[in-house]
C-alpha cells in the first residue's frame, strides 16, 4: 500500500505529489498531480492504494513510493595548483576534498 505521506511516484516514473485524500468520491477519492513534463502537472483521481484504475489491473499512472530525496551542499575549492576539488556537505557535516579557496557552492538533490 502506498504511502501517501512519503515521496510519491507513478509507477512509470513520474514524479507525483498528492493534493487531495478526502474528495467526495467513493472509488476515487485521491487527486495528485502528476509531472507529465518537466515544469507541467495534469491531475489525476486515484483510489485509497494508490490504483488509477480500480479494477486490479497495473497502470503506468498507478502511484508508488519513490526514493526519498536528499540535498546536498557541494563547495568547489581552488587547490594551490589551480585544479578544483569539491568537498560535499550532508546533514551540516563536511565529507570530501579539502581546497584552498572557495570558488562556487550548489545545492543537489540526489535519491537516498
Amino acid at each position: 500500500m502506498v504511502d501517501f505521506n512519503k515521496p510519491l511516484k507513478t509507477r512509470s516514473g513520474k514524479r507525483a505529489r498528492v493534493v487531495a485524500t478526502d474528495c467526495k468520491h467513493d472509488t476515487y477519492p485521491v487527486i495528485a498531480l502528476v509531472e507529465r513534463t518537466p515544469g507541467r502537472e495534469e491531475p489525476h483521481s486515484y483510489t485509497r492504494d494508490g490504483a488509477y484504475i480500480s479494477v486490479g489491473e497495473e497502470s503506468g499512472l498507478d502511484l508508488v513510493n519513490g526514493p526519498e530525496e536528499h540535498e546536498v551542499k557541494v563547495t568547489f575549492f581552488r587547490n594551490n595548483d589551480g585544479t578544483l576539488s569539491p568537498a560535499f556537505y550532508m546533514n551540516g557535516d563536511r565529507v570530501g576534498n579539502f581546497g584552498v579557496v572557495a570558488i562556487q557552492t550548489v545545492n543537489v538533490t540526489v535519491p537516498a
